[in-house]
């Protein structure tokens, strides 16, 4: 549940028409309970289905409820780049830091492993942030072994967390299927209606 920061009143993290339901808490390899509630929010679908689009609609719509719209894409050979790079987006950046209270230059791993550190800080606390990645592609070894448990925390704070994806699971999350159109809506979506096909309530 996330509070908008003007007002009082609870904004729950729904898209679309799907309603979202709280995930049973599971047991994972390492034996830890990992449930996250309604505050991740995983989209499923085959490609061209509109995860993507579905994600930025639900950004646009809600934007005004968060500090800040923070996206990244999920392709593995970048997904740990751009995650350092949210330490730029957010002003944690450590680059100019580089010279430690020991008068020693950090190296450049220990410089990404603060700014790991400073972001998951930042975005998992009471401050509301909307994480959105998207087209994730592994959830494991994107970091030296590391999976996405560890850049996501259990208690996301203030922060809700999209994901788009292929995979058939992601961090023991309940998916929002999204399906392919049927035939018949997706030729009227081509095709556009004329203002007398719309119910009243709609004009």
């Amino acid at each position: 549940m996330l509070k908008e920061p003007n007002s009082g009143a609870p904004v729950e993290p729904v898209l679309g028409r799907n309603s979202l339901k709280r995930p049973k808490h599971r047991k994972s390899k390492s034996r830890k309970y990992k449930s996250f509630g309604s505050s991740v929010i995983c989209i499923n679908g085959s490609p061209g289905t509109g995860k993507t689009d579905l994600a930025l609609e639900f950004a646009y719509r809600n934007a005004q409820r968060y500090k800040m719209v923070l996206w990244i894409g999920g392709q593995a050979q970048y997904f740990r780049q751009n995650i350092l790079k949210l330490s730029v987006n957010m002003g944690l950046d450590v680059s100019a830091e580089a010279e430690n209270e020991r008068g020693r230059t950090r190296s450049f791993d220990e410089q990404e492993t603060e700014a790991l550190k400073r972001v998951k800080g930042e975005l998992f606390r009471d401050m509301p942030y909307l994480l959105i990645i998207d087209n994730l592609e592994t959830e494991r070894e994107w970091w030296e072994g590391k999976d996405l448990h560890d850049f996501i925390r259990r208690n996301t704070g203030g922060t809700h967390v999209i994901i788009t994806r292929r995979l058939a699971r992601v961090m023991n999350c309940d998916p929002l299927q999204l399906l392919p159109l049927p035939f018949s809506d997706a030729m009227t979506l081509l095709r556009g209606r004329r203002k007398n096909d719309y119910p009243t309530s709609e004009l």
